[in-house]
């Protein structure tokens, strides 16, 4: 995955708020630092595309579906090789029972020789068995292992992803002068940076409003925000490797 870098200025708020939240709901947000002053405001964002960022988790997917249908096509195949080996096998039984029966009389050489020879194959089959199920017994652990593992990675991006929301949430209530808290009380189970952007804007305008008021407002009266239909920036594919950049950031970030 490829980290990315872009600066977005604009000379007034409602226009560089406008490109910024464009930009936000392009790309998967990284990073995301505000610097403002009386003639100016910035942003410096680190992200990465969305398409490489799906392309990539989806890629890792199906190398792990490939695997699991090669380890099971695998195992199929031993498994009727042996039933082949042990049909085989059971026909020459039956074939060497009817020779004795024909020559058991007077030929006990040849019966005890034809009974070592049954009894030499049967070994090697059962040698063979125990090989076929052995090597199966290894491969569902192996296939297991890389079940886990990514599972395990699949939370890890979920992580990532609620970690990057909560530094954004800071981010932008700071530069709104507004708390974080009540930004996170108004949020629904499943939300969108647009309905971050648009509560932060919502509370920003109250607080904004009771300011200008020529007279103290004991209490402000609680503002009720619908919860977004929009899909939940937490929702991510799964895959078994995280990019050694991604974890710095992440790490950067508590």
């Amino acid at each position: 995955m490829t980290l990315k870098f872009k600066i977005i200025t604009g000379p007034n708020a409602a226009d560089f708020e406008r490109d910024v939240n464009s930009f936000l709901e392009k790309n998967n947000i990284i990073d995301i630092k505000y610097s403002t002053s009386s003639t100016n405001f910035a942003a410096f964002i680190m992200y990465c595309s969305k398409e490489e960022s799906e392309k990539e988790a989806q890629k890792k997917i199906d190398s792990l579906q490939n695997s699991i249908s090669v380890l099971k096509e695998d195992h199929n195949s031993k498994i009727n090789s042996a039933k082949e080996i042990v049909e085989g096998l059971t026909q020459k039984v039956q074939s060497l029972q009817e020779q004795l029966e024909t020559t058991k009389q007077g030929k006990t050489t040849s019966v005890k020789v034809l009974k070592e020879t049954y009894e030499k194959k049967q070994s090697t089959l059962n040698e063979k068995l125990a090989a076929v199920q052995k090597d199966s017994e290894l491969k569902q652990k192996q296939l297991q292992e890389k079940l886990d593992r990514a599972n395990e990675t699949s939370l890890k991006y979920q992580n990532i992803a609620k970690k990057a929301v909560d530094k954004y949430i800071v981010e932008k209530t700071s530069a709104l002068g507004i708390q974080s808290a009540d930004v996170k009380a108004r949020l629904g189970k499943s939300y969108s940076f647009s309905d971050i952007d648009r509560i932060c804007e919502s509370l920003s305008t109250s607080k904004l409003a009771v300011n200008r008021l020529p007279f103290k407002v004991a209490q402000v009266a609680e503002i009720k925000v619908t919860e977004s239909e929009k899909p939940s920036v937490n929702n991510l594919n799964d895959g078994d490797f995280i990019d050694p950049q991604l974890r710095g950031l992440v790490d950067r970030l508590h």
